[in-house]
């Protein structure tokens, strides 16, 4: 019987890559994709050199651990702006 079920959207790592460089000026190089998984996680190196991997749950982590920074320690158009970003993350 076939899974009538919907698949996950692939996680586009080279976007958020690119997302993260525009809002907070870290650059990573994507790798390549992370072996056995359909959703898309990658590998990743940093500026320094280490490696890790970058996946759909760290764009939803890092993005809410932001809107909760904002609410404590920035106006409401700043929480506003990082609401939006971690909301692009489940398109």
């Amino acid at each position: 019987m076939a899974d009538s079920r919907p698949r996950v959207a692939r996680f586009d790592a080279t976007r958020v890559v690119t997302r993260l460089a525009e809002l907070h000026d870290v650059h990573l190089t994507v790798e390549g994709p992370c072996p056995g998984g359909e959703g898309g996680a990658c590998y990743v190196r940093w500026p320094d050199g280490h490696r890790s991997v970058l996946s759909s749950a760290y764009w939803a982590h890092i993005s809410l651990r932001e809107v909760d920074w904002s609410i404590r320690h920035h106006d409401a158009e700043t929480v506003d702006r990082w609401l939006t970003v971690a909301e692009s993350g489940l398109d």
